[in-house]
């Protein structure tokens, strides 16, 4: 074989368990051409492991070690890295957990694994400088309905369906273990990073409606005009305001076009 062949051969075997590479592998004398090929491929699936454990340390922890072992075996199995950076290996594990786990238990699981991969997605994420409310003052008032912001990478929302977040919490924070698991009313949640430090909090309907409009590209006008839709109809400016300042606040917005 080539060269190419043989590293091609080498990973197919490895990633796929395709033969065709024995023939090039000799035996040695304490091992044969299996366990010397065997040493290559659980070294691949282990290393691939212990990734997924720094990413998801909570999901680990709330399964126990060995559960965490076979669910991210069966994973790698399954799912090997499509990328060369192990760091975007392991996006998909929270929907692959619905093929281990059924009922709220499941839900709890998903739902732990996408937060904890929305965590660290915001943390590597690319640095932006933010706007300040100092920055809208070369915006004319008769331009503010037109306005459309671009957030910073480093942000994320997401629905969490169950306590998840407490079992987060007492893995990470050293908190006390939810009594089960258990769903919820969907709640919607912001995760970002500022500066070197991650951030998240709870979103009311309201804003959580108001901050996809504004991620879909809607203007801030319409903004104001779906929330005359809402209840209290009459404060609806106060509410617009306060949400923009708390969004320049928190550093979310790096962009106004």
């Amino acid at each position: 074989m080539q060269l190419a062949e043989l590293q091609r051969a080498l990973q197919n075997r490895i990633l796929r368990g395709i033969p065709g590479i024995e023939d090039e592998v000799s035996a040695a004398a304490k091992f044969d051409t299996h366990a010397r090929l065997g040493v290559y491929e659980n070294a691949f699936i282990g290393r691939l492991v212990e990734a997924l454990a720094v990413t998801y340390p909570a999901l680990r922890d709330s399964v126990g070690d060995s559960a965490f072992a076979t669910l991210t075996c069966a994973f790698v199995a399954q799912h090997p890295p499509a990328h060369f950076s192990v760091r975007y290996f392991g996006a998909d594990l929270g929907t692959f957990i619905t093929k281990h786990y059924v009922g709220v238990k499941a839900q709890v699981l998903t739902d732990l694994a996408r937060w904890e991969w929305a965590l660290g997605e915001v943390f590597d994420a690319v640095d932006a400088t933010p706007l300040t409310t100092e920055d809208l003052g070369s915006i004319e008032p008769a331009e503010w309905g037109e306005m459309r912001f671009e957030f910073t990478p480093a942000l994320r929302s997401l629905s969490i369906q169950s306590n998840a977040v407490q079992w987060w919490r007492a893995s990470t924070q050293d908190g006390s273990r939810p009594a089960r698991w258990r769903t919820a009313r969907p709640a919607a949640w912001a995760v970002w990073r500022s500066d070197l430090k991650t951030y998240f909090r709870s979103l009311k309907t309201e804003e959580a409606w108001a901050l996809e409009a504004m991620h879909d590209g809607h203007t801030f006008g319409f903004l104001c005009d779906g929330l005359l839709q809402r209840p209290d109809e009459a404060d609806a400016p106060t509410r617009a305001a306060s949400m923009l300042h708390r969004w320049l606040s928190d550093g979310w917005i790096v962009r106004i076009a």
